[in-house]
């Protein structure tokens, strides 16, 4: 099994989370015996943060009946030990300020930026597009306007698969 720190406490990581984790156990392989703590904060939602923590908690509270500690000590003043590195400062500012709270005005406008590109790029490519030309000379010809189409498309489609990736994240 592997195990990583989080926060200063060794957290285990048993079978049913290697099988489970949605980002693969290849990530606790990279993380072996190293401190995950800024990775983990970054990459995870804080419902998946508080479930880590409940997960450290029982780490902590089993390394400490190991070794035989009468008075158990808190997770918390464990996490308390942990050094605020400037990364979770600034992520502590900008959770102040609200810049992780989803916005509908922003997300219209980013389907309607992502599926612009693709539309505006579909009608460049077929409005007098010369037929005749292959996908080479279109490129060649960098005047034409077949090449701001296709390219508009692929910008599109690109920024489409962005907001998709966006979106799976807050489901």
């Amino acid at each position: 099994s592997y195990s990583f720190f989080y926060k200063n406490v060794n957290v285990k990581v048993d079978d049913f989370w290697q099988r489970n984790h949605p980002g693969g156990d290849k990530v606790f392989k990279i993380f072996q015996d190293r401190d995950a703590t800024e990775q983990v904060i970054a990459m995870h939602s804080d419902q998946a943060i508080k479930q880590l923590e409940l997960l450290a908690a029982n780490s902590w509270k089993k390394e400490q009946e190991a070794v035989g500690v009468k008075k158990l000590i808190p997770v918390e003043e464990k996490f308390k030990s942990y050094p605020e590195t400037d990364y979770l400062k600034l992520r502590k500012i900008a959770q102040e300020k609200g810049l992780f709270k989803p916005s509908l005005a922003m997300e219209v406008f980013k389907a309607f930026y992502s599926l612009g590109f693709v539309l505006f790029g579909i009608y460049m490519s077929v409005k007098n597009s010369d037929a005749n030309l292959s996908f080479f000379e279109a490129i060649l010809s960098c005047g034409k306007q077949e090449f701001l189409g296709e390219f508009s498309i692929a910008f599109g489609w690109f920024q489409l698969g962005w907001l998709g990736h966006d979106w799976s994240h807050h489901t």
